[in-house]
């Protein structure tokens, strides 16, 4: 890892944790859900999913488009997930 992507994580790291703390955790939640579902209900006339799909979400943060599939199989990547 070159020194440019260690400085961009810590402040992106340090960004989240500031935004974060001033925050109810289950208003967060319910908060980003309903961001998910306004976007999911945009494309899902292009995207259909069921629950037999695998999920992958690719740089999710702390609150994901995965929240919306929890019956799906879904694996969730970025590089701060275990700080988050």
């Amino acid at each position: 890892m070159n020194l440019r992507w260690r400085v961009a994580q810590y402040f992106e790291l340090r960004w989240w944790k500031n935004y974060l703390h001033k925050k109810d955790k289950d208003t967060y939640l319910q908060e980003k859900h309903k961001y998910w579902m306004r976007l999911y209900n945009m494309i899902a006339e292009h995207l259909k999913v069921n629950e037999t799909y695998k999920i992958l979400d690719l740089g999710c943060g702390p609150s994901g488009i995965y929240m919306l599939f929890p019956k799906n199989k879904v694996t969730a990547v970025d590089p701060l997930i275990a700080a988050y």
